[in-house]
């Protein structure tokens, strides 16, 4: 018998900035995480400080990501010297 998963629907989007990245994941309603997005060097292209951590809280539109627009900004992990993982 073979088994199929559910799709996977995003209910939210979560954007994780990471050394080198952003990272956009989408949550679904039972919390699984999968990358949707990746952008490398971000602070080219985003609206994003190149000199400082952002604050959370930030959503995609504010910082010029129209792939997803209300994804929130959840963590900045640029300038620790120990960043976790984006998972």
């Amino acid at each position: 018998m073979e088994t199929t998963l559910p799709p996977f629907i995003p209910v939210r989007y979560e954007i994780v900035l990471i050394p080198g990245y952003a990272v956009c994941h989408g949550i679904d309603n039972r919390g699984t995480k999968c990358i949707v997005n990746l952008i490398e060097k971000p602070e080219d292209i985003l609206f994003i400080p190149k000199d400082r951590p952002m604050l959370t809280g930030w959503k995609g539109r504010h910082i010029g990501w129209m792939a997803h627009p209300n994804a929130v900004v959840v963590r900045d992990d640029r300038f620790d010297p120990d960043p976790m993982p984006c998972w």
